[in-house]
């Protein structure tokens, strides 16, 4: 029996086992394989008007050319641009201008030509992503709507508007699974809250709602018509960015796994006394019985330890400030967070990120060592390194030649880092990988010299580290990421056998 003569169905779930240059290579042996692995290929397609090539991907997609992908397989639709860019945008279609072409809005109705009868065949795009511009025509906004909305298969539409208003043909989509908003109403006057409105009424089995506005009181406006007709959506997913109060969100909470509110109130971030409502939050989340696996957040009110008490499972929580400090609230929580609030979830939790790049009290401790090594699945831990923790950091030295203990520093005293990697590699056996930051107690006033502060820490800490050796008997260690705070980038050090000491070193491998 030939692979090429069995059903479809078992073809894929083969497939399933190899990689993507596999699928490849077997589309190019016969047409049954090259047919049915096109839904593992060829699955996606981006429509730019901005590409040289986007004539050509819309000729294939008509049966216009040799290469021609089978429409059934295209499950996701990308709208990057119904519109060439000109520079600037924003005098593009000002004849005075001398960047205007007469010829411009010919172009935008030949490709709009091209392009619908395009959208008409993909019938089978369950998932879109539709970037809309503020140079593009409503016109085009409204055709380009009117046939995706139509998609029967249609589950999940991510929005990022840039500086536009309302927009009309948003209010035909209906039945959503998943829909992800981002908002950048730089000047409009109004926004598509509106219309998606709409949309959220008329998808009753909503489970997963993304939401990034830069008006921090849009979210109670998308919500308020739910909360007019009592009307309840069963989200499992929440993540919500720049808003000022999560209150709208608790009707909506009782199918709750996975929630991030990690930009909540951060036009207020630095005032503790300016979150009430995030306070009511936590406590209206006592009273029912939702258990969040996932969670993130940039705020910690007693409440919200209440809550975590409430209950057992959490398998990711992430604590993240990045951009400045945490409040006087947050900052008194570590040691009631990790001695109350984890002691129920120390079976499950997985994942564990902790970051502050100008905070200290939440840094690795012997308090926190002690409450960690308690949770016996814990697999990856995110946290911040104080300048104390790194201005120690030198190599291990053993009390005799008969005792290979490493000295520890007392419970009151910052614990340096060679001693918090070997009791690490001891006490948490289950922490594969470790995430760490460097960290200032505070934001220097010039945060020029904050950043090359971090900077000069982390040379401190990457030589600490390259120096380190394990103890005898030490048979792995987590694997390492980190960078300096307030920066984007990090470096991967991997724990290497040194064959002549037979000890455990580190090694740095490469920067992302």
């Amino acid at each position: 029996m030939h692979l090429d003569s069995l059903a479809p169905e078992l073809i894929l779930q083969i497939a399933g086992h190899l990689s993507r240059r596999h699928w490849q290579r077997l589309r190019l042996t016969c047409k049954v394989l090259s047919e049915t692995l096109a839904a593992l290929v060829v699955n996606k397609i981006s429509i730019n008007a901005d590409r040289k090539n986007v004539t050509e991907l819309l000729d294939s997609i008509m049966g216009r050319s040799v290469l021609t992908p089978p429409i059934y397989a295209i499950k996701a639709l990308d709208i990057t641009s119904l519109r060439e860019t000109v520079i600037p945008p924003s005098d593009s279609d000002d004849k005075s201008h001398p960047y205007y072409d007469p010829k411009r809005p010919e172009r935008d109705e030949a490709f709009m030509k091209e392009l619908l009868p395009v959208l008409l065949r993909l019938t089978h795009v369950q998932k879109i992503r539709w970037e809309i511009h503020s140079n593009e025509a409503e016109s085009s906004l409204d055709q380009v709507g009117k046939i995706v909305s139509s998609y029967p298969l249609l589950e999940s539409l991510k929005l990022v508007v840039f500086d536009y208003g309302s927009i009309p043909s948003l209010r035909l989509f209906r039945n959503l699974l998943d829909l992800d908003y981002g908002g950048y109403d730089i000047l409009a006057p109004t926004s598509p809250i509106d219309d998606l409105c709409h949309v959220i009424v008329q998808s009753p089995k909503l489970r997963k709602l993304s939401f990034d506005s830069k008006w921090y009181r849009e979210l109670d406006d998308l919500l308020q018509p739910c909360s007019a007709a009592g009307m309840q959506l069963p989200l499992d997913t929440i993540v919500v960015e720049s808003c000022n109060s999560p209150l709208s969100l608790l009707p909506h909470v009782h199918h709750l796994k996975i929630l991030d509110l990690t930009s909540s109130g951060k036009y207020d971030r630095y005032n503790a006394s300016r979150h009430p409502d995030l306070e009511k939050f936590w406590l209206g989340m006592l009273q029912t019985d939702t258990a969040i696996t996932q969670l993130g957040v940039d705020h910690v009110p007693p409440s919200l330890i209440q809550y975590l008490k409430s209950y057992s499972g959490l398998e990711t929580f992430r604590f993240i400030a990045s951009h400045g400090s945490p409040t006087d609230v947050s900052r008194n929580m570590a040691s009631d967070f990790y001695n109350e609030a984890l002691a129920n979830h120390r079976a499950t939790l997985k994942k564990l990120t902790i970051r502050f790049d100008y905070a200290e009290e939440w840094c690795w401790t012997p308090e926190i060592q002690t409450a960690l090594s308690k949770c016996t699945v814990l697999r990856r831990v995110k946290f911040g390194v104080t300048r104390a923790q790194i201005e120690e950091s030198v190599p291990p030295v053993l009390n005799s030649e008969e005792d290979n203990t490493v000295e520890t520093p007392a419970e009151t005293e910052p614990l340096p880092l060679h001693v918090i990697i070997h009791r690490i590699a001891k006490e948490c056996p289950s922490i594969r990988t470790l995430e760490l930051r460097s960290t200032l107690a505070e934001l220097l006033p010039d945060r020029f010299e904050s950043y090359t502060l971090q900077n000069e820490l982390w040379d401190a800490f990457e030589k600490s580290l390259t120096a380190y050796e394990s103890e005898e008997g030490v048979k792995a260690l987590p694997f390492i990421y980190g960078g300096p705070g307030g920066s984007s980038y990090e470096y991967f050090f991997s724990p290497v056998l040194d064959k002549e000491m037979k000890k455990l070193k580190y090694q740095k491998r490469r920067r992302y």
